[in-house]
């Protein structure tokens, strides 16, 4: 039905929820942020694209899939010749001896003759369709041949010679699949300069892996930075529309190898750089990644480990220098304080109502009180 309260016409400078009538229907429309007078004619948008297209002296942008869009052509074209070269060459052709076709038989019983195709009226014969031959259509069917008069003295025919299955040469086929095959990579390798995520037809060494993965990557980035902006750009929209946005911080990021490893990879990434005596900054960044999937269904305790990690002293330190230098003075007693007695700390922050969302200079100042408490 229709709405009363729907109008013809929308204020394009009211934040208000209108009604708008379009045809017989009602439909909702709210401009989030209304249009200045000097900028009419403009719409709300942003860059998505990253490869600028020449033909319009870069004012658009176009597709990462550009590179690859002639040799997509080529593909789909060799791909009907293949479809037309199995359908017509590739089956088994049939060649038989046949015997004359016997006529059609009316719905009365009486038969109608047929003679090369044809009946005695000239018209086409309705059993065999002109062909003037008995032409199998089901396995039931019994083609019959009259013996010849002297049939004793030539013995009977050879009935394995009377039919003849012709195999065709398959080069033509296998060349064809091969060409469509090579376009297909090279399609695959024009958009990504890598066949990297391509199934290999030999075992690739871990170099030649790590050069085809850095070629994909960088080709993959640019795109991949314009969409984690898109979705940002979205999620900031939707809130905004939904009157959210306030104090709403969000973050889109993904990998820059673009792999989401699992759990016992990060835990050997880690073991590997302990051993090989890596930064502790790295060896931080990779338990991040372990605590993030561990914890990523529990995201209160996800925030928990985020705040304590962002006061804990000596974060960048391995425990052989946070060793030696706690017991070295150069340390403040504050932060040996919090160090040592840390768990007890934030068991009791923890009874304070909101102290986990509240923000960085409150948490500072009641993690100072209890470090003092203990001092």
């Amino acid at each position: 039905y229709m709405r009363e309260d729907a109008r013809d016409t929308f204020d394009p400078n009211s934040e208000e929820l209108q009604i708008i009538k379009i045809g017989n229907k009602a439909y909702e429309c709210r401009i989030l942020h209304p249009y200045a007078k000097e900028q009419e004619k403009r719409f709300q948008g942003f860059q998505c694209g990253h490869l600028k297209d020449p033909y319009t002296n870069g004012d658009t942008f176009i597709s990462y899939l550009q590179h690859g869009y002639n040799r997509m052509m080529d593909t789909l074209k060799s791909g009907s010749e293949h479809s037309l070269v199995m359908a017509l060459q590739a089956h088994p052709q049939i060649y038989m001896y046949l015997p004359p076709c016997e006529g059609a038989k009316e719905a009365d019983g009486s038969m109608t003759a047929c003679s090369g195709g044809k009946t005695l009226m000239g018209k086409t014969c309705t059993a065999c369709g002109g062909s003037g031959k008995q032409v199998p259509t089901s396995v039931l069917d019994v083609m019959v041949f009259d013996l010849p008069d002297d049939f004793s003295d030539r013995g009977v025919a050879d009935l394995s010679k009377m039919r003849h299955m012709f195999s065709p040469d398959v080069a033509i086929i296998t060349a064809i699949r091969e060409h469509l095959r090579d376009l297909e990579d090279q399609t695959v390798r024009d958009i990504f300069t890598s066949l990297q995520h391509q199934r290999g037809k030999v075992t690739a060494t871990a170099t030649e892996v790590n050069a085809e993965t850095e070629a994909m990557n960088d080709s993959l980035h640019p795109y991949a930075r314009k969409v984690s902006t898109a979705r940002t750009v979205a999620v900031y929209a939707l809130a905004s529309f939904v009157d959210a946005e306030k104090d709403l911080e969000y973050t889109h990021k993904f990998p820059e190898d673009f792999r989401l490893a699992p759990l016992g990879a990060l835990l050997d990434d880690l073991a590997k750089a302990t051993t090989a005596g890596a930064s502790p900054i790295v060896r931080e960044l990779i338990e991040d990644d372990v605590v993030a999937k561990k914890l990523r269904d529990r995201p209160a305790e996800l925030k928990m480990y985020e705040v304590k990690k962002k006061f804990r002293p000596l974060a960048n330190v391995s425990p052989q220098e946070k060793a030696a230098a706690m017991g070295s003075g150069d340390v403040a007693e504050t932060d040996k304080i919090l160090l040592l007695y840390e768990g007890e700390i934030y068991r009791v922050l923890n009874l304070v109502e909101g102290f986990w969302d509240k923000e960085e200079t409150a948490q500072k100042e009641l993690i100072d009180k209890e470090v003092q408490k203990v001092l």
